[in-house]
């Protein structure tokens, strides 16, 4: 899913007003510099799930020839790559 600047932004503030009135955080600083840290946070790993699934689709591409031969499923084909891309690196899905 593609998200927008003003939707992370929306998605980390409700999780950090969430947190606050629940009581499971306490804020040592000030919340403009958490809810930054939350974006800068979210922004990397939606750019690194960006790239993942770029060097995915080109591991598709490569071999695009041999799965049309055996009929295999592009989609989970895909999502196959992606999930082995994203282990060896470390990230969750």
């Amino acid at each position: 899913m593609k998200l927008d600047d003003a939707k992370v932004k929306h998605i980390c503030q409700k999780a950090l007003d969430t947190l606050k009135d629940k009581g499971l955080i306490v804020l040592k600083t000030d919340e403009n510099k958490v809810l930054g840290s939350m974006l800068e946070a979210f922004l990397n790993n939606l750019k690194e799930e960006a790239q993942i699934e770029q060097e995915a689709k080109k591991l598709m591409e490569m071999h695009h020839a041999t799965m049309a031969q055996t009929g295999m499923n592009q989609s989970k084909m895909f999502m196959m790559i992606k999930k082995e891309l994203a282990r060896k690196r470390g990230f969750v899905l």
